[in-house]
């Protein structure tokens, strides 16, 4: 990262339709995921957003912005007559310009995330004598995604400061596509499911540090041209006062994975794919960990629900189904025939009952540890998701209901984990250790009484 990215830019700022028009400014990135745009204008700004700002910085750096909403508009000094405009761009792009929204589409990026270099776990410093220390940087961990490639790079910065000199290992991920993608496909198809991979091996929540797009140029340009600098607003940025990441913490690191590494993420955009809405719905819950408990039960539920289906189905054949419909409605009185086609249009799908059950059958030794007796625990389940959906205007029965949200919230998070592991990792047996030997199962398993 470089100092622009939490400074303030001066410069010029136009409308790609008017530049003729240029107006004076500020761009303000000192707080991470709140960039905001300040004119300074003789004249009145009504449009309350503007799709595309185009800017120039002292220097001669290009800047876009995007989805600009106007913020506030107020009275200069010294004079009522220059009015100053705050805009909140959705997206900023230092180092281009981009007119045309459509056209901001990449093949190449290269994102860091706080918790990458943890979870790849060897450092490449070695430590010589008592006031040395020697760099040797590690290969870059490589893997075929089908659609493009990716690329784990490692590498180290110094620091020189107050006369004390420092080197700092960072960590990046590089995604080459073999086409062009916009953003939000990049967010939906790369970037999201990277998160939800580092969130689901180190067990929180993953910051990103820096995310940068390489521009579409001519070869021999390639040199010349520095990367695109992409900052997004709401992202949450990281702070120097992040809690490390502790080995201890980690459901699995780099090397737990090392040997079978390219199946494993490569398995992982597969099921991403497939079952990205469920994946949402679990992973969610760790970037709000102070949500009220019944909405992270219900949401590891939902998820629970979303995955099975969409690992295995659970649902009779169409034309069974159909059948079977067909039979039932040809006996019915006229009169219930259109109430009765409605509560039996979803009968073919499996139940939310047999769906968890089958789950923790399926996660072995960790469902048996976690779940004495799968059939009550399941009921319980269901009756406590009951109880918030359907009769939440009663009063309650059991006033241990918040502890009761929380374990079975816990329980089945740990069984739909061990569900994701089987999906990427070749050996049953060893995704299932996995989560037997984690800290986070061991520390349920004693609050459980196990």
């Amino acid at each position: 990262m470089n100092g622009s990215e939490d400074s303030i830019q001066h410069g010029w700022w136009w409308l790609p339709d008017d530049a003729e028009h240029r107006i004076p400014g500020t761009l303000d990135l000192r707080e991470p995921g709140k960039p905001i745009l300040r004119l300074f204008a003789d004249r009145q700004m009504s449009l309350s957003v503007v799709p595309v700002i185009l800017g120039e910085v002292i220097g001669g750096s290009e800047v876009t912005l995007h989805e600009c909403w106007l913020e506030s508009g107020r009275s200069g000094w010294p004079s009522d007559r220059m009015k100053v405009f705050e805009y909140a761009p959705m997206r900023t792009f230092l180092g281009t310009a981009i007119p045309i929204k459509q056209d901001a589409k990449f093949c190449k990026a290269s994102v860091e995330f706080l918790e990458l270099l943890p979870w790849l776990g060897s450092s490449g410093i070695e430590i010589q004598g008592s006031f040395g220390a020697n760099y040797v940087r590690p290969e870059p961990i490589h893997a075929d995604l089908g659609f493009g490639s990716l690329d784990i790079y490692r590498g180290a910065q110094s620091h020189l400061a107050l006369h004390r000199f420092s080197v700092e290992e960072v960590a990046a991920v590089g995604v080459e596509l073999k086409s062009s993608l916009d953003l939000d496909t990049w967010h939906n198809q790369v970037l999201h499911p990277l998160e939800n991979f580092l969130t689901l091996a180190t067990g929180r929540a993953v910051l990103r540090r820096a995310l940068s797009f390489r521009p579409i140029i001519e070869p021999e340009r390639q040199q010349h041209i520095p990367d695109v600098v992409v900052l997004e607003r709401g992202t949450k940025g990281w702070t120097p006062s992040a809690e490390p990441l502790r080995p201890t913490e980690m459901l699995f690191s780099f090397e737990d994975v090392a040997e079978e590494w390219q199946g494993v993420i490569s398995k992982w955009f597969v099921l991403s794919e497939k079952a990205g809405g469920a994946l949402s719905l679990l992973f969610s819950t760790d970037y709000k960990p102070d949500m009220y408990v019944e909405q992270r039960f219900l949401s590891i539920l939902h998820a629970a629900e979303a995955l099975h289906r969409a690992i295995n189905g659970g649902t009779e054949p169409d034309e069974e189904h159909t059948s079977r419909l067909r039979e039932i409605l040809d006996g019915a009185p006229d009169k219930h025939r259109s109430w009765l086609e409605e509560k039996l249009r979803y009968s073919h799908e499996f139940s939310l009952r047999k769906r968890i059950r089958q789950l923790i059958s399926e996660s072995g030794e960790v469902g048996a540890r976690l779940v004495a007796n799968p059939r009550k625990w399941v009921e319980l389940l269901v009756d406590l998701r009951g109880g918030l959906v359907h009769r939440a205007h009663e009063p309650k029965e059991n006033p241990s209901d918040f502890t009761q949200y929380r374990e079975y919230a816990d329980c089945l998070a740990l069984i739909l984990k061990d569900a994701l592991l089987r999906q990427i990792i070749a050996d049953a047996d060893k995704a299932h250790s996995v989560i037997l030997k984690s800290w986070e199962f061991h520390m349920l398993s004693r609050s459980m009484g196990r």
